[in-house]
């Protein structure tokens, strides 16, 4: 449909109302949010239309049982085909993961808790804390390991600790999903009841002491590099061989992110034995739980897709298999998928239009910095220097990790799940403390999402670009205010309240003088008052959590439109379609990226733990701000959608 067409059409919203409902109102009347889905929207469109693409891919390799040992259709294949045979898995039952289980009921004394949590460790199971390997912040070049908060079953402490009538309710609904993997597991009922109330004053506990969300984005404040010496002398964790067990014998440091958490992990390890145990169990059994049997599966789901999100149906067995293969950023077998998706799904001369566009909106954060009344001229040259060492990579990496040796074979699905785990935990335990992986691609090249590290690198995978966000045959206007706006929004990341604890070369250092530290931050609270305004069936945005991605969308949606203008004053391409203007029709790109149904059980989880302001509000909030597109479309005092000018929350 036309964009003309479309907004003509348009008689329920007004423009200068609500520019959210007005651009999108049409898509949403027309579609339904599925059963399976808690949200429906640009992104989960273009999320459901890559499971579809990966979908395919896999089936292909399933049939192919001639396929070499190691190769990638090989894993995908194997991979593919244990997930789908749900009859085997429901045949072995827990029989997969008995011996884990049994090991656990052989602990005697607390001296041999540590192996086998590190045994779990190793298959990326976390009970008590976490183990995650990233670049070490204050040494960028080296590959480090954190050690962090964890243990939780529920999304974070909020969970727990939240007084409210839906978070009891919630929190009922988990103890009742505890106690039904517990009988799964062979537990009598009374006996799964009481060891679901058992592990569930465990995670208490470690809730009461874990770092609220505000706190835990605070990069400087989250940050405590111990060497093993000293973290033996202070944690007994530490003090047997643990590190060794887990395979972090070279390590001659690390990094623990909140100390005073571990101190008390030590004096739930002084507790009862029993309880401890359980806790163990619990954690392997609700890791474990998606790829065993329909009736773990279902369990889970109940919760997790009914208590927590609304779900009314599960997705297909199909897109699950697929999604878990994915993860979030990518997982090892993403290596294998790439490939082959790149080569049927993703052109070269898409790579290179988007290069071209990275080029503008490179420039144009340079000259908008340029502008800055609040930075100081010699900070700026050092965020222009930040800028120039940022490397973009966009769509795939020019070399794919060989993961032959892998080990993935088409036996159990909850095995190769582990395989594929421990694969990644001991590549990436053998990296830390060694030079940093620059040219590991963070995010994979089959995930629909984009990422900065706000040291020194960006990255826009290939699966990104399609639908409302990217068409190489479309209107560039729309491409800027699409795609363009997001990579705005990720560059501005280096310099936002974080980003800018990040200097030059990627380290974590004080760079910004006080002065402008100060401005910037006077700037966000501006910021967060705006956003607090708001509200989506009565879910309130909160400002203070999602200020860094509401600055992001501002400054993204800015910086974006200054690239459209060196873009149109270089090609001449200034043309009026359908009766829109570039700069309209850069507004209404953007616009239908955030277009999308929500539940209501949705919005209340994103509101504890997404730092995201809801769709609505990133497009109204954040245009309403803009005096760009307060011309673009006339928008007068007395509309909703107007902001007096000199209340605008100004930074970029």
């Amino acid at each position: 449909m036309k964009l003309s067409t479309e907004l003509k059409a348009n008689k329920s919203y007004s423009i200068k109302d609500d520019f959210y409902k007005y651009v999108n109102h049409q898509w949403l009347a027309a579609h339904r949010l599925p059963d399976t889905e808690s949200r429906w929207g640009s992104f989960d469109v273009l999320r459901d239309k890559t499971l579809k693409q990966l979908l395919a891919i896999c089936k292909t390799a399933m049939l192919d049982k001639k396929a070499p040992k190691g190769s990638n259709n090989q894993i995908i294949g194997d991979f593919f085909a244990t997930g789908m045979d749900l009859k085997k898995r429901d045949q072995d039952g827990i029989i997969p993961i008995a011996v884990f289980l049994d090991q656990i009921d052989a602990i005697k004394n607390t001296d041999q808790i540590i192996p086998i949590l590190a045994k779990l460790n190793l298959i990326k199971i976390f009970p008590f804390f976490s183990l995650d390997f990233d670049k070490d912040v204050k040494n960028p070049d080296k590959a480090a390991m954190y050690v962090s908060q964890g243990g939780l079953g529920m999304p974070n402490r909020e969970y727990y600790l939240d007084k409210s009538e839906d978070m009891q309710k919630i929190r009922e609904e988990y103890i009742k999903y505890m106690t039904q993997l517990f009988k799964l597991a062979g537990y009598k009922n009374n006996e799964a009841v009481e060891a679901a109330k058992t592990v569930f004053d465990i995670e208490l506990k470690l809730s009461v002491v874990s770092r609220p969300k505000e706190l835990v984005r605070e990069l400087d404040k989250n940050y405590e590099k111990y060497t093993v010496v000293k973290a033996k002398k202070q944690f007994a964790i530490f003090r047997q061989n643990y590190l060794e067990l887990v395979g972090g014998k070279h390590l001659k440091d690390y990094i623990i992110q909140q100390p005073e958490f571990l101190t008390e992990v030590e004096q739930i390890f002084k507790g009862d034995l029993n309880a401890i145990k359980l806790y163990l169990k619990w954690n392997l059994l609700n890791e474990a739980s998606p790829f065993l049997s329909h009736k773990f599966i279902n369990a889970r789901f109940n919760f997790f897709g009914k208590a927590l999100q609304g779900l009314k149906k599960q997705k297909p067995l199909g897109k699950r298999v697929i999604q878990i293969m994915q993860g979030s950023y990518g997982t090892p077998l993403t290596e294998a998928l790439g490939p082959i998706y790149i080569k049927k799904h993703f052109s070269p001369a898409a790579k290179a239009i988007l290069y071209q566009m990275v080029d503008e909106i490179k420039e144009a954060f340079k000259e908008r910095v340029k502008k800055l009344d609040w930075m100081d001229e010699k900070t700026k040259k050092l965020v222009y220097k930040k800028v120039d060492r940022i490397r973009f990579k966009l769509a795939y990496p020019d070399k794919w990790e060989d993961i032959s040796k892998i080990g993935i074979d088409r036996g159990s699905f909850v095995l190769n799940y582990f395989k594929m785990q421990s694969y990644e935990f001991k590549k990436k335990m053998n990296e830390a403390g060694g030079p940093a992986n620059w040219d590991e691609w963070v995010m994979k090249a089959t995930i629909v999402n984009a990422c900065a590290d706000q040291m020194r690198e960006m990255t826009f995978p290939a699966a990104f670009f399609q639908g409302a966000f990217f068409n190489p045959k479309a209107d560039m206007a729309t491409n800027f205010g699409s795609a363009g706006s997001v990579m705005g929004h990720e560059l501005s990341h280096f310099v936002d309240d974080q980003g800018s604890k990040y200097d030059a070369s990627g380290r974590l250092n004080e760079w910004w003088p006080q002065k402008v530290r100060k401005a910037y931050q006077k700037g966000s609270k501006a910021f967060v008052d705006h956003y607090n305004r708001f509200s989506v069936e009565d879910v309130p945005v909160n400002g203070e959590f999602t200020q860094g991605e509401n600055i992001g969308d501002v400054a993204g949606l800015m910086i974006a439109y200054d690239a459209l203008q060196k873009y149109i004053d270089k090609s001449g391409d200034n043309k009026v379609i359908n009766g829109l203007t570039p700069e309209q029709r850069f507004f209404i790109g953007y616009a239908r990226t955030e277009c999308g149904h929500k539940r209501l059980e949705y919005r209340k989880m994103a509101y504890k733990t997404d730092p995201h302001a809801p769709g609505e509000v990133r497009v109204n909030a954040a245009l309403s701000i803009i005096p760009e597109f307060i011309k673009a479309f006339d928008i007068k005092e007395g509309d909703n959608m107007y902001v007096p000018p000199e209340t605008y929350p100004k930074l970029w």
